[in-house]
């Protein structure tokens, strides 16, 4: 579980300073060979879970997924890792940090 600062939850808590950086990644199953992405906007081709209110929900949203089109909100993470799992997902976002949390069952 981590904690991202964004301009909603700056005024929520006493931020001291950042404990890590690190960059958002999409994930696909390695089996799912009819997903192909060179762009950041191709990745809007295909659906993707997050949990609900989440700070990747209002990143996704900011470049184009929509919860009417391809973006599936869930109120916990191991609802949308078992539609990932089971390929009614194509993708989920992670980071090298959280990545490894997300895929333990």
């Amino acid at each position: 579980m981590s904690i991202a600062k964004n301009k909603a939850r700056d005024s929520m808590f006493n931020w001291i300073g950042p404990l890590v950086s690190s960059k958002t990644f999409f994930y696909k199953l390695k089996t799912n060979k009819k997903l192909t992405m060179n762009s950041l906007s191709d990745a809007k081709n295909y659906s993707l879970g997050v949990i609900r209110g989440d700070i990747y929900e209002s990143l996704v949203n900011k470049i184009g997924f929509s919860a009417d089109n391809n973006l599936l909100t869930f109120g916990e993470e191991q609802q949308y890792m078992s539609l990932f799992f089971n390929k009614r997902i194509d993708l989920i976002l992670g980071s090298e940090f959280t990545i490894n949390s997300k895929l333990k069952p």
